[in-house]
C-alpha cells in the first residue's frame, strides 16, 4: 500500500513556529490587565454664587417642576459627620438659604425647604468645612421629596415597593466633569418609565436588561452573597432592590462554565468557532474516509474500471488471485491531505485555549500597574503576577477568600450603585492595587494620619506600619481621620504612598469578595524583578 506524502519537515516547522507565536499572543493578551492605584481622583469643591467662597462646596443645577419641596441630605462617607448648610441659586442669580443640619451617612437629615413656587429655581449648593477632603466618589446627596406628592418620608432611607419588592430611592450619579452633587427628585415610581435594570452581586455589575426582571441566579457563586436590582427611569432617579441569596448555583462545574463563557464572550466565540470546525473537519474526513474505501472497494471488484498509474500499483506478492484488476491505492485528494495535516494543530490549539482561559480565571494573571499610590513600592509600568489559587479554593471550599496583613493585592475596582449608566467604570473592567492593613471584625481608627487597628489580640490597638518591610519606603500622610468598624467581610486598604492615594481611608472598607489575589512577585522592569 502506497502512503500519500507527508508533509516535508521545513513545512511542519514552519507551521509550528506560527501556531506558537499565536498561542503566545493569545497568552499574553489573556493574562495582562491595569491595575489602577485609586478609586477616583480627588477634586477640590468649586466657590459658589451664595457667599461662602471660603467655605468648601459642592454645586448642581436641577430640573424641578415649579412647587415646594422638602429637601434632605445624606454625606457619601461611612463613618463621617459634618454640619452643611444648603442653599438655592435662582436663574437671576440671587440665593436663598434652605437650611443647615447635622449631616451623616448613615441616613437622611432634613435641611430645609425649597420653594420653588414660581419656576426660578435654577442650582443646589451644599457648603461644609467637612467637604474640603471628600474625594467624588463620596459626594453628598440632595434628595428633593414633593410636598403634594410626597413618595417616601426619608429616615436610612427613602423606601417604595416595586412589584412587591422593597426598595430604596438614590441619585442617579454625576458625572466628574459637569454637576459635583448628587440630586434626585423622588417621583413615583407607578409614574416614571423603567430605562434599564443593572444587576449587581456585591459592588460588582453582573449583567443588564431593559425591563425588570427575577435575578439570575447562574451568576452568582455558591455561598451567601448581597445581591441588588438597580432601576434606572426617565426622570433619572435610581430605585435599588437589595436581595439577600443564601445560596447561588450548587452545581460548580456546570456555574464556572456558564460564568467564565458571560465574563469572556469573545473568547468564548472564537472557542466555540475552533470546536464547530474541529467536529466539521473530522465529520468531513470521516465522510470522505467512507466514500473512498466503497470506491476503492468497487474497483478492486471490477465494478468500476480504473486503469492505476504504474507508480500506484501493488507490489507482485499483494495482488489477488484471479483479480480483473491488480489493488491499488490511489492518493487521497488535496483537500483531504490537507484537512487532515491541519487536524492536530487545530486540537492543541482548542486545548491551549482552555488552558489560557483556566490559568488566567483561577491560577495567576498578570497586572501592569499605572499610578503614583503606591511608589515608592510599585511604580508605573511594574508588571506583578497576582496569584489567583488562594480565593480559588476558598470558593471551592465554599470560603470567603481574606489576604493576609501585609499583602498587595489587586481588587475590583469600587462601582457605586450611585454611578451614571454608561459610564467608563461599568462597561470595562478596572482594577486597583493597594496594601491590606485591616482585617475583618476589627476596629480601625485614623488620626492625623496615623492608622491603629484594635482587635481581641491587641486591645490597645497597634499601628500595622511600624516595623514593616514597607515603612521605610512608604510616604506617610497627616490628613483625614475616621472611626470605623469592619465587617465579616471587610478589610481595611491602603496605598504606600499615602498623599496621593485614594484608599479605605476616603472610600471606606473593601468586601472581601471583590479581591482578584496578592501580588507575589515583580517581573517587570527586569532589573527590579522581586518578591512582593
Amino acid at each position: 500500500m502506497v502512503r500519500s506524502p507527508k508533509l516535508t519537515l521545513i513545512t511542519k516547522k514552519i507551521i509550528s513556529v506560527l501556531f506558537f507565536c499565536l498561542i503566545a499572543a493569545i497568552g499574553l493578551s489573556l493574562n495582562s490587565g491595569y491595575a489602577q492605584d485609586d478609586f477616583n481622583a480627588k477634586q477640590v469643591p468649586d466657590a459658589n454664587e451664595c457667599g461662602v467662597s471660603e467655605t468648601p462646596s459642592y454645586s448642581a443645577f436641577i430640573e424641578a417642576p415649579s412647587g415646594v419641596y422638602d429637601v434632605y441630605a445624606r454625606l457619601g462617607k461611612r463613618g463621617q459627620s459634618a454640619a452643611a448648610t444648603g442653599y438655592e441659586t435662582t436663574i437671576q442669580g440671587t440665593c436663598r438659604t434652605i437650611g443647615t443640619a447635622a449631616l451623616t451617612a448613615n441616613s437622611w437629615q432634613k435641611v430645609g425647604e425649597l420653594n420653588n413656587s414660581d419656576g426660578t429655581v435654577e442650582a443646589v449648593t451644599l457648603a461644609s468645612e467637612a467637604l474640603n477632603s471628600l474625594p467624588d466618589a463620596n459626594r453628598p446627596t440632595v434628595m428633593l421629596i414633593s410636598r403634594d406628592d410626597p413618595v417616601c418620608q426619608p429616615t436610612d432611607e427613602c423606601r417604595v415597593k416595586i412589584n412587591g419588592a422593597s426598595g430604596y430611592v438614590r441619585a442617579a450619579g454625576t458625572l466628574l466633569n459637569e454637576d459635583s452633587l448628587h440630586v434626585v427628585r423622588v417621583v413615583d415610581p407607578s409614574k416614571d418609565t423603567i430605562k434599564q435594570v443593572e444587576y449587581y452581586v456585591g459592588t460588582t455589575l453582573a449583567y443588564k436588561l431593559p425591563d425588570l426582571k427575577p435575578f439570575d441566579l447562574r451568576y452568582i457563586p455558591g455561598g451567601k452573597h448581597e445581591i441588588a436590582r438597580v432601576i434606572t427611569y426617565s426622570s433619572k432617579q435610581k430605585v435599588i432592590l437589595p436581595q439577600n441569596v443564601e445560596q447561588g448555583i450548587t452545581d460548580g462545574f456546570r456555574n464556572y462554565l456558564f460564568t467564565l463563557s458571560s465574563s469572556n464572550k469573545v473568547l468564548m466565540l472564537v472557542l466555540g468557532l475552533l470546536s464547530i470546525g474541529l467536529i466539521v473537519s473530522l465529520t468531513v474526513l470521516k465522510v470522505g474516509r467512507l466514500l473512498y474505501k466503497r470506491r476503492m472497494w468497487k474497483v478492486n471488484h471490477g465494478e468500476i474500471v480504473e486503469p492505476a498509474p504504474e507508480s500506484t500499483l501493488a507490489p507482485a506478492e499483494n495482488m489477488q488471485q484471479g483479480a480483473v484488476n491488480p489493488v491499488f491505492t490511489p492518493d487521497p485528494p488535496a483537500w483531504h491531505r490537507a484537512v487532515r495535516a491541519a487536524l492536530p494543530y487545530l486540537a492543541l490549539l482548542i486545548v491551549a485555549l482552555v488552558l489560557i482561559v483556566t490559568v488566567n480565571a483561577k491560577i495567576f494573571q498578570i497586572y501592569q500597574t499605572d499610578g503614583v499610590s503606591m511608589q515608592s513600592t510599585l511604580k508605573t509600568g511594574d508588571q506583578l503576577v497576582v496569584n489567583k489559587l488562594g480565593k480559588s479554593w476558598a470558593g471551592l471550599n465554599g470560603n470567603e477568600y481574606v489576604p493576609k496583613r501585609g499583602e498587595i493585592i489587586v481588587i475590583h475596582k469600587p462601582q457605586s450603585t450611585e454611578d451614571i449608566p454608561g459610564m467608563k467604570s461599568e462597561t470595562k473592567k478596572l482594577y486597583i492595587v493597594k496594601r491590606v492593613l485591616g482585617l475583618p471584625g476589627e476596629h480601625v481608627i485614623v488620626k492625623d494620619g496615623k492608622i491603629t487597628i484594635y482587635n481581641e489580640a491587641n486591645e490597645n490597638g497597634f499601628n500595622p506600619d511600624e516595623g514593616a518591610r514597607w515603612s521605610s519606603s512608604m510616604r506617610r500622610d497627616t490628613g483625614e481621620d475616621l472611626d470605623i468598624e469592619l465587617g465579616a467581610s471587610e478589610i481595611f486598604v491602603a496605598g504606600d504612598n499615602r498623599p496621593e492615594s485614594v484608599d479605605s481611608r476616603y472610600n471606606g472598607p473593601i468586601e472581601t469578595k471583590e479581591v482578584i489575589g496578592n501580588a507575589v512577585i515583580r517581573i517587570w522592569p527586569l532589573r527590579k524583578i522581586s518578591n512582593l
